[in-house]
């Protein structure tokens, strides 16, 4: 099995993935784009293609015709399964390999062994017009506290396309320039007066 996640980026692959694409070391392909580099282009179309539908929430699933570290032909009957939070937003794609254990036939050089490591790569969507904060800065049912020129606290219910460990991705719901408090209040009130600092633009 592989593990990728929604930028695209391998961040698992089973032992038996390792063996079969006989990669020496896997460690250097993780955080990196998946299918990994030693691919041809034409064997990476087929399997972003379905990657992308993965990301967009559906099950989707190729065979194709790859070729490991040292050049030979290896073919792959992958599945591709998005895990979803509670709110059906997808978190990451699991996936999935057709008879891993060889039990309907030597479909594979060798058997995919649970616990062995596989790899993958994702090429997400273009989404323009973001505000990107960091994570706990949303709270409860989609809400963000914002502070308006009266120096009060605003709560506004804002639309998040996706969530990642340390972001949070809104494509609605806050004005430009609309000031966002990001420090985390015990018991924040519509209507409380509060002190800002606003971040330097190019602050790193």
């Amino acid at each position: 099995n592989k593990v990728i996640d929604l930028d695209g980026h391998l961040l698992y692959m089973s032992n038996a993935g390792v063996t079969r694409l006989k990669i020496p070391n896997i460690e250097q392909f993780y955080g990196c784009p998946y299918p990994p580099e030693f691919y041809s282009e034409a064997m990476r179309r087929p399997l972003v293609e379905n990657l992308n539908r993965a990301i967009a929430g559906q099950i989707s699933r190729v065979e194709c015709q790859v070729t490991d570290t040292e050049g030979e032909t290896v073919w792959y009957d992958t599945t591709f399964v998005p895990a979803l939070d509670d709110a059906g937003r997808v978190l990451y794609v699991v996936a999935q390999v057709a008879d891993p254990y060889n039990q309907d036939g030597e479909s594979w050089a060798y058997p995919l062994r649970i616990g062995t490591f596989v790899g993958a790569n994702i090429e997400g969507r273009r989404a323009d017009n973001l505000v990107v904060l960091p994570r706990s800065a949303l709270r409860r049912d989609n809400r963000v506290w914002t502070i308006d020129s009266n120096n009060l606290l605003v709560p506004k219910t804002v639309s998040v396309l996706r969530t990642d460990a340390s972001s949070v991705y809104i494509n609605s719901g806050l004005e430009d320039n609309e000031l966002v408090c990001l420090t985390l209040l015990e018991n924040p009130l519509p209507g409380t007066v509060v002190r800002h600092v606003e971040a330097e633009q190019n602050q790193p």
